[in-house]
């Protein structure tokens, strides 16, 4: 025998269930609704980051002046100072030698 399940929602036709998880499922239904109100009682905190393994790795990054990451190439390799060519507007401005 398939009894119908009150409709709580406005539904176009009822739902035909087993007469036997009737009862069960009007349990559940009411405990569902319990646990819904005591979550939005409940205010979650909100999440400082949204993905654990990315703010992990952030932390484990090193970051130059001002707290920004610093790429790869500079930080393992120091930065060499630029040689100026002989023909360079800089030698002739700046009196620097000439490179041979």
């Amino acid at each position: 025998m398939k009894c119908m399940l009150p409709t709580t929602m406005l539904e176009e036709q009822p739902i035909f269930v087993n007469a036997q998880q009737y009862e069960r499922i009007l349990k559940r239904r009411i405990a569902r609704s319990r646990q819904q109100q005591k979550r939005a009682q409940q205010p979650k905190p909100p999440k400082r980051y949204k993905y654990e393994s990315r703010h992990k790795h952030a932390c484990n990054r090193k970051r130059g002046p001002g707290g920004v990451f610093v790429a790869k190439e500079e930080s393992e390799v120091p930065k060499k100072q630029p040689k100026y060519s002989r023909y360079s507007a800089a030698c002739v401005l700046y009196g620097m030698p000439a490179d041979s």
